[in-house]
């Protein structure tokens, strides 16, 4: 993680990637959705969805 940034209620993040000598950016938003039951992630205007097991 280089940075995050709070967005009303979604907080936007930046990360540095690696893999060899191959080095990138990546930005995404993260909100916490549904009753604190699932992570929503958007990038490039795609969302993904991760939901908590029990």
């Amino acid at each position: 993680m280089a940075s995050k940034r709070p967005q009303g209620d979604e907080v936007a993040v930046t990360m540095q990637c690696a893999s060899g000598a191959d080095r990138w950016n990546r930005t995404a938003r993260w909100q916490v959705g549904a009753s604190g039951t699932m992570l929503v992630q958007t990038e490039d205007g795609q969302k993904m969805f991760f939901y908590r097991c029990r």
